[in-house]
């Protein structure tokens, strides 16, 4: 499961969804730009403060786009 955490501003976090759909990779997007309860989750989490971060299989967090990495976790 690839879930995308993202803001309505945020380029990058667009640049992220374009590549997962050009790979037919299915994945969530979770808009945090309202939601400071999962924007702090996500900082506990993570330990990261920005957007985006690519979460695979609940294990693995990705911080902006990097390609590379996230193939690398989906394999």
């Amino acid at each position: 499961m690839v879930r995308v955490f993202t803001t309505q501003t945020c380029g990058q976090c667009n640049t992220v969804k374009r590549f997962l759909e050009h790979k037919q990779i299915p994945y969530e997007t979770v808009d945090i730009t309202n939601d400071y309860e999962r924007a702090v989750e996500l900082q506990l989490k993570t330990g990261y403060v920005g957007v985006p971060v690519v979460e695979i299989n609940e294990s693995v967090f990705i911080k902006g786009y990097n390609p590379s990495a996230m193939m690398s976790a989906l394999r």
